[in-house]
């Protein structure tokens, strides 16, 4: 209860003009406009609690997320952690959004920039990446800085390939959901393919 206390109080709520908004000390944030569009800058929170994994984002304030069973946390019963942070116009992000991705070892800095013409591009400075997502989603580029080979990934019309740098093929999958292509750049940072990646190397 103490903690939720200490929520509130940190997150206090201001109207101004038809707008909603949160507010912290020398900031207004969070605001919806009277159509319920969200407006200006953001700042998404989390809690981050005692043996409890937090594994995704929200634009919640406050999300708690539970997974115990992949790894623990050590600390003090709950931190307030900021998840995402960025500017909204017109319910839709703009500009680059800075991100914390957490795991086990703690935050994983990535920025996400939205383009007016509707390109995103995604960098993620912990797993070493870059991707850059077209309008429609249909076509995404990027490269991957492995130790051993700066690896291109290609994406058109629901096929991927992530290439080594002669554009010689490591892997090849279908893109039926974009999660998949973020799934197997994780793989490559949990060392998956590291062999392919070596014995590619040493035959060059």
């Amino acid at each position: 209860m103490r903690y939720l206390i200490i929520i509130v109080l940190f997150l206090s709520t201001l109207n101004l003009s038809g707008q909603q908004c949160d507010t912290i000390p020398g900031q207004i944030i969070n605001c919806v406009d009277s159509l319920e569009q969200k407006q200006g800058h953001w700042i998404n929170y989390g809690r981050l609690p005692h043996d409890h994994f937090l594994y995704e984002q929200s634009d919640a304030p406050i999300r708690e997320i539970t997974n115990s069973w992949f790894c623990s946390v050590i600390g003090p019963p709950y931190k307030i952690i900021v998840l995402s942070q960025g500017h909204y116009l017109n319910d839709r992000k703009v500009g680059t959004w800075k991100t914390s991705d957490y795991d086990c070892y703690g935050g994983i800095e990535t920025e996400q920039t939205y383009f007016p013409d509707g390109q995103i591009r995604d960098e993620h400075f912990g797993y070493k990446y870059w991707i850059e997502i077209s309008p429609d989603s249909s076509a995404v580029i990027g490269e991957y800085y492995h130790a051993h080979d700066t690896l291109k990934i290609n994406c058109l019309d629901q096929t991927c390939r992530i290439n080594f740098s002669d554009d010689s093929k490591l892997i090849e999958f279908s893109l039926e959901e974009f999660f998949r292509l973020k799934f197997e750049l994780y793989r490559i940072a949990l060392g998956i393919y590291d062999f392919n990646i070596r014995r590619k190397r040493s035959s060059d």
